[in-house]
């Protein structure tokens, strides 16, 4: 008698076909037949197996699969730093521009520290020129003698709304780079704030970036870990409906 089919529930998105036959033959003894819709191919627990899965999925070995995998990564990797190199530039264009903008704002002692918020406004605001020509007016009200505390911390609102490690940073840039600005730190960045957020810092950094820690090295991830990480990246966005056979390829997958 025929076990009762039952669907395999996946509940975390990132996978491959890799995972999804393991997990299913990991059900094969069950009481159930689980079932997965692989990119509209039927896999059920009770009978599938790895090269067989890829034969009805990709048409190929898995092997075949893999090689193809490597070629698509190395087309991936090209892109991105396509992408990156047009990033840079246009990165480059953009702060020789506000550079050119604040001469007769900042001194010229004073531009290590613009450029360092530059850089913190470019993370917030990436693709905001806007926003960082209105941080070059800032700076010139803050060193003005229509200086109004009350008007510097509304205008001081549009650049951000709380405070946080990355806005703290800005703050000391601010406080370095104008008259008045001080006073705007007084308020915004007490020293009880400062010692919170320097905290923070050190608490993320020793959780975060472990192989600083003495003894510690975090090891070199191998070419068929990389391979296996770009795969289920790509598997998670064909499964999340960007088809391998439409023309949507996020991110310069290799997609279509």
């Amino acid at each position: 008698m025929a076990k009762p089919k039952m669907p395999y529930i996946l509940f975390w998105p990132e996978t491959n076909l890799d995972i999804i036959v393991k997990s299913l033959q990991s059900m094969k003894n069950d009481q159930y037949n689980y079932y997965f819709d692989f990119l509209g191919h039927n896999l059920e627990s009770d009978t599938v197996t790895l090269e067989d899965a890829y034969l009805e999925v990709y048409g190929m070995s898995r092997e075949e699969y893999r090689k193809k995998l490597k070629e698509s990564y190395e087309a991936y990797k090209n892109h991105l730093s396509e992408q990156f190199r047009i990033h840079r530039e246009e990165n480059e264009l953009r702060k020789q521009k506000i550079h050119d903008i604040a001469k007769g704002v900042i001194p010229e002692d004073k531009m290590p520290i613009f450029e360092e918020a530059y850089e913190i406004l470019c993370i917030r605001h990436p693709l905001s020129e806007t926003i960082q020509l209105e941080f070059v007016e800032f700076i010139k009200y803050l060193n003005s003698s229509e200086f109004s505390l009350q008007e510097a911390l509304a205008k001081y609102k549009r650049f951000i709304p709380r405070l946080t490690i990355s806005n703290y940073d800005l703050l000391r840039c601010i406080k370095e780079l104008s008259v008045h600005g001080s006073e705007l730190y007084d308020i915004l960045a007490d020293e009880e704030s400062v010692k919170r957020v320097k905290e923070t810092i050190q608490t993320y950094q020793i959780a975060h970036n472990l192989d600083t820690l003495p003894g510690f090295k975090l090891p070199e991830p191998t070419e068929d870990e990389l391979l296996t990480s770009y795969d289920i990246k790509r598997t998670t966005y064909a499964l999340l409906g960007y088809s391998l056979s439409q023309n949507k390829d996020p991110e310069g997958m290799g997609l279509k």
